[in-house]
């Protein structure tokens, strides 16, 4: 539950002193959090997608990407493993790598 952990963690300090950006996955636990000291320049857009132009959310809530009027983009994201063995399947993350490249 997301409100409770801003309650009880974020809203305090050191926390408090961050505008926060989560991009929370569809259906399991995961995501990515971006924290933006508050008092600096804020990003003019921010994207939820490896795709700029597609303004739908990862479904995974891997990527947060922000956009400085400067040109400058700050991306966060996490990629997905490859697996735990030997026989483990790459497709997943060749097709992560080739989305980010």
């Amino acid at each position: 539950d997301w409100q409770l952990v801003q309650r009880k963690m974020l809203d305090k300090a050191p926390w408090c002193n961050y505008t926060r950006k989560f991009s929370c996955a569809d259906w399991r636990y995961a995501g990515t959090l971006t924290l933006f000291k508050k008092g600096l320049r804020k990003p003019e857009r921010f994207y939820y997608n490896l795709d700029l132009e597609d303004g739908r959310h990862d479904d995974n809530g891997r990527v947060c990407i922000a956009q400085y009027s400067s040109g400058l983009r700050l991306a966060n994201f996490y990629a997905p493993n490859n697996g735990w063995n030997e026989k483990s399947n790459f497709a997943s993350r060749r097709d992560w790598d080739r989305r980010f490249l």
